[in-house]
């Protein structure tokens, strides 16, 4: 889910896109919650959840897109070695994964007087098999397989690109066998196969979601990127999310190779749309930008202030028995987890990326970019 961003100027479409996934994961995470027993039992909208997902598969095209884009020059040579993109990647990700890991878990052992160790560390790893705690970090043993792969592959001395052809292969023969085929029945649950399908893709084809925005780069780097760029208007992009997400509920299709590939050809389409975008006028641009530069912020932090807002709720003895009700607490609970998002990401996230990039970063090295305004670059 943690993509940078190249050019503000040029690829302000990109910000917005991850701006409105971040917030649809928000809307879904708010109303699922929202729905469980310990809480209302009841949701203020129809279940979001396969919508939400196919946000986060959003993200994973965009981080296709952009860490092509931003480590490849327009002839494929690597723009920094691979020590150099692993220093930025971690320091990106890393520190401010931590906080939040080790602030949710202090807020959960607060409310519930447990602390569950394992948990945290595998959060903390990213280990690739059990439940990680925030949950919404399952996303972020993707993105740091494909960096992996990604980099090894083709920012050596020399590329080598069988390697992404094998990971797609074998994610395809998994998907065929594992879900098409029934096979991964009697394995569901295991530690092993949970694993193993981290590795090939999670369950909705992350791989070929990667796979799709880094050919949306690979397009965009070998073109006119003047003529790629700033063409049509955002909302063609925002109207294509709604689409595929009304598509989604509209047509359910069982977990497998079919709903992968079809998940990762919309989220090309749309990841198109949105470098196609000019950039929107005045103070509409500007909080596009905004939720596009704390989308990482956002995704992060929003379970942990709804989780405290239920539970003031549930102390004020707040009944919400109306869909109205639920409808308003909803709408209150998503501006303020955004809200607390962006703040997090401006106060606390921009400046520990900061303060670790001058800590990390070798002597006479170019700096990785922290958006901290609307017209700086993003983290590369």
């Amino acid at each position: 889910m943690v993509a940078p961003k190249v050019n503000a100027n040029r690829l302000d479409g990109v910000q917005y896109l991850r701006g409105l996934c971040a917030l649809l994961v928000v809307i879904s995470h708010c109303n699922g919650i929202l729905g469980k027993p310990e809480y209302y039992s009841k949701m203020a909208l129809p279940d979001l959840h396969l919508p939400s997902v196919f946000a986060v598969a959003a993200f994973f095209s965009i981080s296709g897109f952009i860490i092509v884009v931003s480590s490849l020059d327009s002839s494929f040579s690597p723009r920094h070695p691979r020590r150099e993109f692993a220093r930025r990647r971690l320091v990106r990700i890393i520190p401010f994964l931590w906080l939040c890991t080790l602030g949710y878990n202090a807020l959960s052992w607060l409310g519930t007087g447990t602390l569950e160790p394992e948990a945290i560390m595998r959060t903390l790893f990213l280990w690739p098999a059990g439940e990680p705690k925030p949950n919404v970090v399952w996303s972020l043993r993707n993105e740091m397989l494909f960096y992996l792969l990604f980099a090894w592959a083709l920012l050596g001395p020399c590329k080598r690109f069988w390697p992404l052809g094998l990971a797609l292969a074998l994610s395809t023969a998994f998907y065929l066998l594992a879900f098409d085929l029934g096979l991964a029945t009697p394995f569901l649950g295991h530690v092993g196969f949970d694993a193993l399908k981290t590795f090939m893709g999670s369950d909705y084809g992350a791989n070929f979601q990667f796979a799709a925005g880094a050919a949306v780069a690979w397009a965009y780097l070998r073109g006119d990127k003047t003529k790629f760029a700033s063409r049509i208007s955002a909302v063609w992009m925002v109207a294509a999310m709604a689409l595929a997400g009304l598509a989604i509920l509209a047509f359910p299709m069982a977990q497998g190779l079919a709903i992968c590939l079809i998940w990762s050809t919309m989220a090309a389409a749309i990841l198109i749309l949105a470098v196609s975008a000019r950039p929107a006028p005045g103070r509409l641009g500007q909080f596009g930008l905004v939720l596009g530069n704390a989308s990482f912020s956002i995704y992060l932090v929003h379970n942990a202030v709804v989780l405290v807002l239920l539970a003031m709720a549930r102390i004020a003895h707040l009944q919400l028995d109306t869909q109205t009700e639920r409808l308003a607490f909803l709408f209150t609970s998503v501006m303020l987890a955004t809200a607390a998002g962006v703040i997090v990401h401006y106060l606390i996230e921009a400046p520990l990326i900061r303060f670790c990039e001058r800590r990390t970063r070798p002597s006479g090295s170019e700096p990785a970019a922290v958006l901290v305004d609307d017209r700086q670059p993003g983290p590369s």
